[in-house]
Parts: C-alpha cells; structure tokens; sequence
C-alpha cells in the first residue's frame, strides 16, 4: 500500500511536469501511447500472469513442493517468445498505426512502445511470480508506481541533459521500464525456490487452455478501460485525450488501494478455496470489503468537493474537465466497494465467468463511446466508461453470491 501511494504521487507529479511542459497536447500523446503499450503487453502475456499467481499456491495448497522454478520457466518461455513477435509486428506497423490515429506524431512514440514491450512482458511476469509466491515486498517494488518515481527523476534530469521534442516523455519512461526489468530479475533469481520439479504432461495446449479465459477477461478489462481513450484519440484531438486521461488518473486514486489489497488477496483466495478453507476465504473478503471501504470513500469525497479546484493546477485548460471527473469518481467509488470480484472468479476456476462478465460491459462501452464521443466527446466517453464500469462490478457481485454465498461489499459484510 505504501508503495501504490508512492507511485500515485508520482504518476500525478508526471503527469503534473508533462502538462506545463507540453500542455494537454502532450499528456494526451503519452496517455495514448501507454494505453496503446498496456494493452500489447496485456495480449503478449497470453493470461499467463494470471495462471502464475493462481498454480503456485494452487501447487502447495495440493502438497506439490518445488514446482515454483519450473512453473516460472515454462511460463515466461512462451511469453517471451509471442512478446518478441508482437514487438516486430508493432515496430513495422508504427506508421500504419500512427495513420489509423491521424497523428504523425504518434509514430516514433509507437516505435518507442513497440521495444518497451519485451521487458515491460518480464517485468510483469516477474512481479505475478513474486505475487504467487506471497514475497509482496517485492511485488510492491515492481509496480508502475516503481517506473513512474523513476521516471520523474529521468524526466527533470531529460530537461538538461537531452530533448527530443514531444516524444521524450514516453522515451523517459521506456528508460524507467528496463531499469525496474533489469532489477525484477535480480528479485526472481533472490526469492525462486531452487529445487525444480518438471512435470512433463503439462502441455503447452493445456496450459493455454488454462491461461487464454484469462486472457480474455484481462484484456479485454484492459481495452473496456481504455477505449475511451483509444476512441477518443480517433474522434478527438490530443488536447481532449489529455484532459479526459488525467480526469480518469484523478479519480482513479479512489481505487489505488484497492490494487494493493487485492494483490494481497489474490493468491490467498486460490489457497483457501483449494484447500477448502470456505470460512477463511469469506472472512479474508470480509475484511477487503471494510478496507477498501474505509480507505476509498474519504478520497471520494475530496475529489466530489475539491475537484473543480484541483484541475486547473494542471493548467486553465484542465477546468472544462470538471463533469467528466464527476461522472469517474462515482463509478470508481462503485468499483472499490465491490470488492475483488474478478481475482474471486479467476482464482477458483470461474475463468470464463470473469471473460463473460467482462465482455459484455466491454460490448457495453464500445456500444456507448461510439454513439455519445461524437456527440458529447469527452462527456460521452465518462458516461459510457462510468455504466461499463457499473455492469461488469454488479453482474460479478450478484453471481458470486448466489454461486458461493459471498456477499463482497462492505453493508452486508460483517466485521
């Protein structure tokens, strides 16, 4: 938790240097250049992220020890392999990308994200391994709040030692990622067990068979989150891209602790539910609802008072985002109290669930963002994002409880 409020005041110190530097121009370059990254690096991973943190404590809840080092190399082997062939496949479709987008500038900025694939896919599978293993002090340190600190500091030095025009935010950050990569390899070799157990009849189609609903749900939770901002960035100019992105990383603070929980949370509810330990598991979900409580809601209602206030510290043009934040902070205030209700689905065998849950309020937003982004532009994006949000959060509550009689929002939680 600490380190995710780390990395939040550094992302917002980022984003604060990037808009009076370049203006909401500039934000809005970045904010598609890493939507555009998160979301390579999401299908680069094929859901084996997921199936790590799941198998490892799934392995020693069944009694399987020394499985952890050959569960890692099996995994990260084919995913640095598919990575590689995304990265060349983006690198050469830069121009053709940066047309789609009718932006010229976006392409040496794709070029940039086309290469910061590969070890963002390491430092990713580096970190769910950690988490797998409950080292969550080191899984705190290879977050994005890691790269963001490091890439403020990058970023003031960028200012005197080289400028690259526009473009150099997204370089500063590419630099952030293979340093906190390099260093997330130190941390595999440190904490892997080494006693290896290879188990030769988990084939690669049974593993995909296991990782690809994972997958799905993960990226198309990624793309649900971002397509405002993808469609934006076809509709809209930069400036509006900008404006709406810093509006969604404002009131994406509601939830910052909620990552850290559930990160927490994650592994313990695939060892509680393999080791049919129900009670635990519903005390564990318990206590995530209370916390998650207790910490989101006060940030709710700084932002609901202080957000008109807050968005022109970021410069005049950043007022007219005022409704926008509005619409945000209400549906992350939704999402926070309902609890982690895709790691419950993916960590107990409910993986197409989640897929399905998370594809329909996907069909959902793409639905709303193509009809109200031209017509109210990025008003419209908040709506559709904000009821996306809602769908998938109540579809998920409702179906874990009438499955597992598990209730994840704080009112009908006990203490």
């Amino acid at each position: 938790l600490l380190f995710k409020i780390l990395g939040a005041l550094s992302s917002y110190v980022f984003f604060y240097l990037l808009a009076i530097r370049w203006g909401a121009k500039g934000v809005g370059l970045f904010s598609l250049s890493f939507t555009l990254l998160s979301i390579f690096v999401v299908l680069s991973k094929l859901g084996m992220d997921s199936l790590i943190v799941k198998q490892i404590p799934e392995y020693k809840a069944k009694g399987i020890h020394g499985a952890e080092r050959s569960i890692y190399r099996r995994l990260i082997g084919v995913v640095l392999s598919f990575s590689i062939f995304i990265s060349i496949l983006i690198y050469f479709c830069s121009n053709l990308i940066s047309v789609f987008f009718q932006n010229p500038d976006l392409e040496p900025s794709i070029k940039l994200i086309a290469i910061a694939i590969i070890p963002s896919v390491v430092l990713s599978m580096n970190a769910e391994c950690l988490r797998g293993l409950e080292q969550m002090k080191f899984f705190a340190y290879l977050q994005n709040g890691s790269v963001m600190l490091l890439s403020v500091f990058v970023l003031m030095l960028a200012s005197t030692l080289f400028d690259i025009g526009i473009v150099t935010p997204i370089f500063v950050y590419f630099i952030a990622v293979c340093i906190v990569a390099i260093f997330s390899m130190f941390f595999i070799h440190k904490k892997l067990p080494y006693a290896v157990l290879v188990d030769k009849s988990i084939t690669l189609k049974a593993t995909l068979k296991t990782s690809l609903p994972m997958l799905v749900s993960g990226a198309v939770f990624m793309i649900m989150n971002w397509t405002d901002v993808l469609m934006l960035g076809y509709y809209s100019g930069a400036d509006q891209v900008g404006i709406y992105n810093l509006c969604f990383k404002l009131a994406s603070i509601i939830t910052f602790a909620q990552f850290a929980i559930n990160s927490y949370a994650a592994p313990r509810i695939s060892s509680y539910y393999h080791s049919d330990k129900l009670d635990e598991m519903k005390a564990l979900i318990s206590k995530i609802a209370w916390l998650n409580f207790i910490i989101s809601s006060p940030f709710f209602l700084v932002l609901l008072f202080l957000g008109n206030q807050i968005l022109p510290l970021f410069g005049e043009e950043f007022k007219s985002g005022t409704l926008v934040l509005l619409l945000l902070i209400v549906a992350q205030l939704v999402n926070a109290l309902s609890g982690p209700v895709l790691y419950i689905l993916n960590m107990t065998g409910k993986e197409f669930i989640a897929r399905n849950m998370v594809l329909v309020a996907a069909l959902v937003n793409v639905v709303l963002n193509f009809i109200l982004i031209p017509l109210y532009g990025i008003v419209g994006a908040a709506v559709a994002a904000s009821i996306a949000m809602v769908v998938w959060n109540i579809c998920s509550i409702v179906y874990i409880y009438k499955n597992y009689g598990l209730l994840t929002v704080v009112y009908f939680s006990s203490k």
